[in-house]
C-alpha cells in the first residue's frame, strides 16, 4: 500500500493510495465502502493500525467493486505529509553535514 497526498479537482489536499498508476481517493471510497477514513493524510496516520486497517478494507472493497481511480494526468502528487507536526534530527544532520568540510 503506497500511500500518497495529492491534489483534488477543488484544490484540495486528500489522502491516496497509488495503484497500477492512479489514485483511490480514500475519504471517498469509504464513505462508498460504509468506513469513515479522513480526507487528510496526517489524519489518517492519527487513527494508527486501526486507520491503516481500514484503509486496507478500503481498497479490498474498492477492487470488488471496480471503484472509479483517480487517472495520473489529473493527479497532481505532493509530499505524502505536506505539513509533518515534526521533523527529528535536524540539527545533528546540519552538524554531521558541516563535519564532512
Amino acid at each position: 500500500m503506497k500511500l500518497v497526498t495529492y491534489v483534488d479537482a477543488a484544490g484540495g489536499a486528500r489522502a491516496g493510495v497509488l495503484l497500477d498508476g492512479s489514485v483511490l481517493d480514500l475519504a471517498s471510497a469509504a464513505t462508498e465502502a460504509g468506513v469513515g477514513l479522513p480526507p487528510r493524510m496526517l489524519d489518517l496516520l492519527d487513527r494508527g493500525a486501526r486507520g491503516l486497517d481500514n484503509a486496507r478494507h478500503v481498497i479490498e472493497e474498492a477492487a470488488k467493486r471496480n471503484v472509479r481511480l483517480v487517472p495520473p494526468e489529473r493527479v497532481k502528487l505532493l509530499a505524502p505529509l505536506p505539513r509533518p507536526r515534526k521533523v527529528l534530527a535536524v540539527a545533528l544532520n546540519a552538524l554531521a553535514a558541516v563535519s564532512i568540510f
